[in-house]
């Protein structure tokens, strides 16, 4: 009996037990070369929140070739992603780099992926796609079930599942000596799940066959018609053919009945294990990880406060000292209400100016030439006097209201100008970086920028009739210009990221060389970058990063829009695809 055959006869034997089903809700996005920008930019921002996630890969049933990856975001409702690896947009395509950066973002060290088996081991055989390299799945943080199930079930091993058929205690008992007597034997997920939750996992649909599902988009478009024809009338067939967003929007309907047994891969691996009482060994590194973080977040806050508060106070200081000296200006205007003031003493003896209690005071007249040398020595003080009047802690002192409404706005002026200074700084960054490296190849004429395009790309005749108005021109310029930054921020990105990496790799940050080597060689004892200037620089490309993906994605989205009413019409993927390839033709030297 062969291998499928033997799986054909276990799969019967288990069919009698309960359907297994996962306990939480999910939603399915297949991820393709139909896959629109905005659904990509949604998936990287709810990546970015979500730190548990769960992965498996399919082969194809007929080329016994890498075909599918399946990842879940782990959450109350999940999020389950269906990457089409025979189905993948051309790799110099904005949909591509998207694709790239979601799972980078997913394969994140600080995130937690769990799998039945090495993740790693699964994915090396998609690292030719593109969409991933070897050093990535290297950092991954990987949790393997299989293992975790396996020394589980070596301690709490039950020779009599009660409830069960005889039939498959039997196998069961014969699967579980296997397991102790080999080191090496692992579970199958499929007899896991029987085992610990007397639950039937189907693997007869699970075969792919995503290689074979169609050729080209226009052979792909051509079937999902002929499939909608069976259910729907003429009118909707023929508004189907000219409207392209509801073919790929039934391209995502038509295959989710074909891919709900394959999708359970994905989430049984996870969704069942607290019931194989193991899930609080699961759970620990994922909340010692977001305990770290929160830490550091509260740490990073507080000297945040500190700092603002040392400047407040320094700003309220300086606003009270100046409302005091109005003030006492105030009080020498008006002589009448001090008129009982105290005499003002002074430090010598012998020259006693008193200040009588008169209806008009009268300012002391002081004589520097008047001081006598009889004085004892402890009567002298090295210090000069203080020739100016002493200030009144009666009536000049401010109210406790009046000192609370000044510190109050002295606050509110303060943060404004901060977030106004911090808005503005952003914006002439971005704005004077764009300008800085703009390349030569978007500041040509019209007419040459306009037959650069029309080279890019098969069609040429397309672009040229319909780029006829200046209004469009300037709008094809601003996106190629978008799309330019994207890929050159991209470039940029990848090699900070390669430099620290190295760093971190041979610990080696601004090395020193020898006086003798900098005399022979003309050159500088330092070389290269510390640690924190690589990890600054980073953080701004990355925030530039993050700046130009909504950009550019709010210049597809109007585009969609505008070549809905531009005579003649062009598809937006035409425009978009020689975009890309003018874009990379032009950066071909930087790479």
């Amino acid at each position: 009996m062969n291998r499928n055959a033997r799986k054909y006869e276990l799969n019967k034997a288990l069919s009698i037990l309960p359907i297994f089903n996962p306990l939480n809700d999910y939603h399915i996005y297949h991820i393709n070369q139909s896959t629109s920008s905005s659904l990509l930019h949604n998936l990287i921002e709810q990546a970015r929140k979500t730190t548990r996630f769960t992965i498996d890969t399919e082969d194809d049933y007929y080329i016994r070739q890498s075909s599918l990856i399946q990842i879940e975001f782990i959450r109350h409702h999940s999020i389950v992603l269906l990457i089409e690896i025979h189905h993948l947009p051309q790799v110099t395509s904005v949909i591509f780099w998207l694709i790239r950066s979601l799972l980078k973002m997913i394969f994140n060290p600080s995130n937690c992926i769990y799998s039945w088996g090495n993740v790693k081991n699964e994915l090396n055989k998609f690292i030719s796609c593109g969409l991933f390299s070897s050093d990535q799945l290297e950092q991954i943080n990987n949790k393997d079930i299989q293992k975790l199930f396996k020394k589980w079930h070596n301690r709490k091993v039950k020779h009599e599942r009660i409830g069960l058929p005889l039939d498959i205690n039997k196998r069961l008992r014969a699967y579980t000596q296997q397991s102790i007597e080999n080191f090496h034997h692992k579970w199958s997920l499929q007899m896991a799940v029987a085992y610990a939750c007397h639950e039937f996992l189907d693997k007869s649909q699970t075969k792919n066959k995503s290689s074979r599902t169609c050729k080209s988009d226009d052979q792909y478009q051509q079937f999902l018609i002929e499939q909608l024809s069976q259910s729907l009338n003429h009118d909707m067939r023929t508004s189907l053919t000219t409207n392209e967003n509801e073919v790929n929007n039934y391209n995502q309907q038509l295959r989710i009945r074909d891919v709900k047994i394959v999708l359970f891969d994905c989430m049984k691996c996870y969704v069942k294990i607290p019931r194989c009482k193991i899930e609080q060994q699961v759970y620990d590194s994922n909340s010692h990880t977001q305990t770290n973080v929160g830490r550091e977040i509260q740490e990073y806050r507080e000297e945040q406060e500190i700092a603002l508060q040392k400047q407040d106070n320094q700003a309220t200081s300086e606003i009270v000292e100046d409302k005091e000296e109005e003030n006492d200006d105030d009080t020498d205007d008006n002589p009448e209400e001090d008129g009982e003031e105290q005499p003002i003493q002074q430090n010598v003896q012998h020259n006693q100016h008193r200040t009588g209690l008169e209806n008009k005071r009268k300012r002391p007249e002081i004589n520097e030439d008047d001081i006598q040398i009889s004085r004892s020595f402890s009567q002298l003080s090295i210090s000069q006097r203080n020739l100016k009047k002493t200030k009144s802690t009666t009536r000049n002192n401010l109210s406790n209201n009046e000192i609370s409404n000044v510190v109050t706005d002295a606050n509110e002026k303060l943060q404004q100008q901060q977030r106004k200074k911090q808005k503005e700084d952003n914006e002439l960054l971005s704005i004077n970086y764009v300008k800085q490296f703009k390349p030569s190849y978007l500041k040509v004429s019209d007419k040459i920028f306009q037959q650069m395009l029309s080279n890019s790309i098969e069609d040429s005749n397309k672009i040229v009739q319909c780029l006829n108005t200046n209004e469009k021109l300037q709008f094809v310029r601003q996106m190629t210009e978008a799309t330019n930054n994207l890929y050159y921020f991209d470039l940029e990105r990848q090699l900070w990221e390669d430099y620290f990496d190295l760093g971190i790799k041979e610990n080696k940050w601004a090395p020193r060389v020898s006086k003798s080597f900098v005399k022979q060689h003309h050159t500088c004892r330092t070389y290269g970058f510390h640690k924190h200037i690589v990890e600054q620089r980073l953080q701004t490309i990355t925030q530039q990063f993050q700046r130009t993906i909504n950009e550019l994605q709010q210049y597809i989205l109007q585009s969609e829009q505008n070549v809905k009413q531009w005579q003649p019409y062009i598809r937006p993927a035409i425009l978009s695809n020689a975009i890309n390839e003018c874009v990379k033709s032009a950066q071909q030297q930087l790479r």
